[in-house]
């Protein structure tokens, strides 16, 4: 029997991880994906077949991202926040969520404890001035591996260290949970970047992305 060079992994929301080891494998896998009225998809792929997806969806808008990962042996705890840090609930959502990114960011997260092993949601944000101000969520998790993501500040509240802490918050919560965390970001994004390696998260590994959507790119 001959190996297996590659496979297109779908996730939920149209997501889609690419994995080859021949380019070969790449051109072919990319044929898998389609163009749907109405639709579009995201898709992470070896940084080396950047020219490959381009050449296939020039449309597409695409750029790089660093994958990082964080352990307890080397999380560097930030200083300790001028704000409330909490554990988001549906609750406290409805009561302190008001700036339309926010809520945005947050109507796509599921916040009701799930059937995960924890029982838990684990979405932190930062509560100043009464509202909701800053967010990361880390309840796309596995057995051994829970990934950081939408983190978001509402502008007028930046350059506070919110989203360090909050993001801090949320990684020593996965800690708990015996989990190892990951964490993803641009290379064009060098506060995301600054962030997550301020508090120990080392990268791995650098890998391309594309985003697709019906009628050109977003």
């Amino acid at each position: 029997m001959g190996g297996i060079d590659g496979a297109l992994i779908a996730y939920d929301w149209a997501s889609y991880e690419l994995v080859a080891t021949t380019r070969e494998a790449v051109q072919g896998l990319l044929g898998c994906l389609y163009r749907v009225p109405g639709h579009g998809w995201q898709l992470s792929f070896p940084d080396w077949a950047m020219p490959d997806v381009v050449a296939h969806w020039p449309e597409v808008t695409r750029g790089y991202e660093v994958f990082h990962i964080c352990t307890p042996g080397t999380y560097q705890p930030p200083p300790v926040p001028g704000a409330d840090i909490v554990q988001l609930s549906p609750a406290l959502v409805e009561q302190c969520a008001f700036e339309l990114e926010v809520v945005k960011s947050l109507s796509g997260l599921s916040l009701r404890p799930s059937a995960m092993r924890t029982g838990v949601p684990a979405i932190y944000g930062a509560i100043v001035d009464g509202q909701i101000v800053s967010l990361a969520d880390g309840s796309a998790m596995s057995d051994q591996v829970a990934i950081v993501q939408q983190v978001y500040t509402i502008p007028g509240y930046r350059r506070r260290g919110l989203a360090t802490a909050v993001v801090a918050r949320l990684t020593e919560a996965l800690f708990a949970l015996g989990l190892v965390c990951a964490y993803a970001a641009s290379t064009a994004n060098q506060p995301s970047l600054a962030l997550c390696r301020s508090l120990g998260y080392k990268p791995m590994a650098t890998f391309g992305v594309a985003e697709y959507e019906d009628g050109g790119a977003v």
